[in-house]
C-alpha cells in the first residue's frame, strides 16, 4: 500500500482527499474513462477506415467487463492509491523513500481512511484500463503481433488513453502535432517549477493537478484539425492521423451546429446581457440539443473540435465588439477564444494566476484564486461544496475578496454572502440535477434568451454607429 512517510506526504494526501472528495470528481473520471474506452478509441479506428478493427476492439473490450470488475476489486483490496495523490511529494523522494511509501499498512485505519478516495480513483482507472487492454491486445494479436509484445503495447496504450502517461517525452518529438508538443512542454515546465526550493511547495498549491489535465488537453488537440499540424519534416503516426481525421469530422458537425446557432462560447461581457444569458439556461462552451444546453466536455477529447467552429461563429456573427473588426483582428479574437478554452481545461490558467500573485496583483480575481487554494486545507472541502450547493444553499454566490470567496463554499456560512441575481432581482438558484451530473446541463428559457439576443443586437448596432 502506498502510504505517507513524511510530513509533506501527509499534507499532500490530506489536500488531495479534500479536493477529490466531491462526488462530481468521480463522476467526471468515470465518464471520461468510459468515453475514452468506448467512443474515442473505436472512433479513431473508424477514422482510419478500419471499421472491422473497431468492432473487434469494442466487442472484446465489452466482454472483458467481468475481468475488469475483478481487477478493480483487487486494486481496491491491495490498497493501491492513484498516483495523483502523491504527484507533488513523490518528486522530492529518492528511490529508497519511494519504496518505503509502498510498505504495508493494511492494519492502520488512519492510513486507509485518508487514502480511500485515492484507492477509489485507482480502482476506477484499473476497471477501464483492463477493458482497453483486452480490446487492444486482441486487435494487435489478430494483426500478427506476438502475444507478449501485444500485451505490453496494450498496457502502455491504456495508460495513454486514460491520461496517465508522463509529461516531457513529446515536447521534442517532431512527429507530434506542434500544439501537443507545446502543451507537453508547458506541463513539464510546471512540474519542474514545483521542484524549485521555496517556490515549488507554494506553486503546487496553485496547480495541484498537472499531468491528467495537460494530457486531456493534448488529446483534444489530437482529435481536431490541429492534430495535423507538425513541424516541417514531421510525420504523423497512423494513430495520430486517425484521431485528426475523426476530429475533423466532428468539426464539420460542430460547424453545422454553430451555423444553426446551437453552440455557445464565453458568457457575454455586458453585465445585463450576461444575466439574461445565464437566466436563459446557457452555459459556456456548450451545444444545444433540443432544449438542453450540454457542455462540450461531455464529448471528451472531441470538445475542442466542437469549440473551434463555435469560436468562429461567436467572433464573426455574435460578438458586438467584432462588428467592425478586420479579418486579422477577427482571427486574433478566434485564437484568443480558443486559447481561453484550452487554458480553462488545463492548469495553465492557475499558473497565470500564480504569476499574477507573485507580481503583487491582488484584485478580486486573484483573491478568489487564493481562497480556492486555501480551501484545500478544509477537511473534505470538495464534498462540503457539493453538499452545500445540493441540499443547504442552492443559490449561486458572488464571492468577492478572500474571506467572501472562501465563505461562499462553506455550509451555512455561505448564507451570509451576496447572491448572484436573476434579471428579475431574485437570487439565482442551481438546478439540483446539475449537482448530480458530471457537468451541469442547462434548460433553455426562451423568454430570457430572446431578451439577451435583442440586447446583443442593440449593442452591435451601437458599436457600428460608434465606429
Amino acid at each position: 500500500m502506498l502510504v505517507p512517510t513524511t510530513i509533506l506526504d501527509w499534507i499532500g494526501a490530506y489536500r488531495y482527499t479534500n479536493m477529490l472528495s466531491n462526488p462530481q470528481a468521480h463522476e467526471r473520471n468515470l465518464w471520461g474513462n468510459f468515453f475514452q474506452a468506448f467512443v474515442a478509441r473505436p472512433a479513431t479506428l473508424v477514422g482510419n477506415l478500419e471499421v472491422a478493427e473497431a468492432i473487434r476492439y469494442e466487442v472484446t473490450a465489452m466482454r472483458a467487463v467481468g475481468q475488469a470488475i475483478s481487477a478493480a476489486r483487487a486494486s481496491w483490496r491491495s490498497g493501491k492509491v492513484n498516483e495523483r495523490f502523491f504527484e507533488t511529494s513523490q518528486q522530492w523522494r529518492d528511490q529508497f523513500e519511494q519504496e518505503r511509501m509502498r510498505q504495508g499498512a493494511d492494519g492502520n485505519l488512519i492510513y486507509r481512511r485518508l487514502l480511500d478516495i485515492g484507492r477509489a480513483l485507482e480502482a476506477q482507472d484499473v476497471f477501464f484500463a483492463t477493458m482497453i487492454k483486452a480490446g487492444e491486445e486482441r486487435r494487435l494479436v489478430a494483426n500478427g503481433v506476438a502475444v507478449e509484445k501485444a500485451t505490453k503495447q496494450a498496457a502502455e496504450f491504456a495508460e495513454e488513453m486514460l491520461f496517465r502517461q508522463p509529461l516531457g517525452k513529446q515536447m521534442s518529438d517532431k512527429n507530434k502535432a506542434l500544439a501537443v508538443r507545446a502543451l507537453d512542454g508547458a506541463g513539464k515546465f510546471m512540474q519542474d517549477l514545483r521542484k524549485v526550493p521555496l517556490i515549488g511547495p507554494v506553486a503546487s498549491w496553485f496547480f495541484p493537478f498537472i499531468r491528467t489535465p495537460i494530457n486531456i488537453g493534448k488529446k483534444m488537440v489530437e482529435y481536431s484539425p490541429l492534430g495535423y499540424v507538425t513541424q516541417k519534416g514531421g510525420k504523423l503516426s497512423k494513430e495520430d492521423i486517425g484521431r485528426a481525421n475523426v476530429g475533423s469530422m466532428v468539426v464539420f458537425i460542430g460547424a453545422t451546429l454553430a451555423a444553426m446557432g446551437r453552440t455557445t462560447t464565453r458568457a457575454p461581457r455586458d453585465e445585463e446581457s450576461r444575466k439574461q444569458w445565464y437566466a436563459a439556461g446557457m452555459r459556456p462552451w456548450s451545444i444545444i440539443i433540443g432544449n438542453k444546453v450540454v457542455p462540450m466536455l461531455y464529448f471528451g477529447p472531441f470538445a475542442a473540435a466542437l469549440a473551434i467552429p463555435a469560436a468562429v461563429r461567436d467572433v464573426i456573427m455574435d460578438d458586438p465588439t467584432s462588428v467592425n473588426a478586420k479579418e486579422v483582428e477577427q482571427l486574433a479574437k478566434i485564437s484568443q477564444q480558443l486559447t481561453q478554452f484550452y487554458t480553462s481545461q488545463t492548469p495553465l490558467k492557475s499558473a497565470g494566476t500564480f504569476l499574477d500573485i507573485a507580481n503583487g496583483r491582488t484584485d478580486f480575481t486573484t483573491q478568489s484564486a487564493l481562497a480556492f487554494t486555501g480551501g484545500q486545507a478544509v477537511y473534505l472541502s470538495g464534498f462540503m461544496r457539493w453538499a452545500n450547493g445540493l441540499m443547504i444553499d442552492p443559490v449561486y454566490r458572488r464571492g468577492g475578496d478572500f474571506l467572501e470567496s472562501l465563505q461562499k463554499d462553506l455550509p451555512l456560512a455561505s448564507l451570509w454572502t451576496k447572491p448572484h441575481l436573476t434579471p428579475e432581482g431574485t437570487p439565482a438558484r442551481r438546478d439540483p440535477l446539475s449537482m448530480l451530473l458530471p457537468y451541469a446541463i442547462g434548460t433553455v428559457e426562451h423568454r430570457h434568451l430572446f431578451v439577451q439576443q435583442q440586447r446583443a443586437g442593440l449593442l452591435k448596432e451601437k458599436d457600428k454607429i460608434n465606429c
